[in-house]
C-alpha cells in the first residue's frame, strides 16, 4: 500500500477529471483493497501482541472499527500502543523466536 498510495494520489485527479470509468473503478477498487487489508493487519497484530495467543475476528473487529473510523478511534488505540511500547521498554515484551507470531509474520 505504501508503494500504491503516492501513485494514486497522483493518477487519480486526473482520472476523474476525465470520468473514464474504464480506467478508474479497478484502481480505486484496487486503493479500497489495500486500505482494507493494512487496517486488518494492524488491527490484528495490535490485539494479538496484548493477548499473546490467536486471534480470531470476534477479538479484533472492534479495533479494526476505530482503526476505520482514526480520527475518533485514535484516542482509543494510541493509549494501547504506549502501553506496548513502555512495556517493551522495560522488558517486559521480549519479542522471541518462538513466539507464534514472529514464526508466522517474521518480526
Amino acid at each position: 500500500m505504501s508503494d500504491y498510495a503516492p501513485l494514486y494520489l497522483l493518477t487519480a485527479l486526473p482520472l476523474f477529471l476525465t470520468v473514464n470509468d474504464v480506467i478508474v473503478f479497478p484502481l480505486h477498487l484496487l486503493a479500497m483493497i489495500c486500505l482494507i487489508y493494512v487496517l486488518y493487519f494492524v488491527a490484528k497484530s495490535l490485539v494479538l501482541t496484548n493477548k499473546r495467543r490467536h486471534v480470531t475476528l470476534g477479538d479484533y473487529a472492534w479495533s479494526l472499527f476505530l482503526l476505520w473510523v482514526s480520527p475518533l478511534g485514535v484516542w482509543m488505540i494510541q493509549p494501547r500502543i504506549n502501553q506496548l511500547y513502555a512495556d517493551r521498554k522495560k522488558g517486559l515484551i521480549r519479542a522471541t523466536p518462538d513466539t507464534p507470531f514472529i514464526r508466522r509474520y517474521r518480526v
